[in-house]
């Protein structure tokens, strides 16, 4: 019995980097419209895609950004 290797995803629909960031579709719509999400790709005139490395590296980047931003809070009291 054969079984295929499994292969890593290089691009994810929106609704699965949502899912991988945790908010809801419609809220990563409304972050991709406003410019405010993740680098996304045109998949075709109707889908869009993330790139999984990049989806990644963001939330890395937004992480840092709301841990700089709590640090400079407690600074300022």
């Amino acid at each position: 019995m054969s079984t295929k290797p499994e292969v890593e995803r290089i691009v994810v629909s929106e609704a699965e980097a949502a899912q991988m960031i945790g908010v809801s579709l419609r809220t990563m719509r409304h972050m991709r419209c406003d410019g405010e999400g993740p680098p996304h790709i045109r998949l075709s005139q109707r889908r869009i895609g993330y790139v999984v490395t990049i989806l990644k590296r963001w939330v890395v980047a937004q992480s840092a950004k709301a841990a700089a931003h709590a640090s400079t809070r407690r600074a300022a009291q």
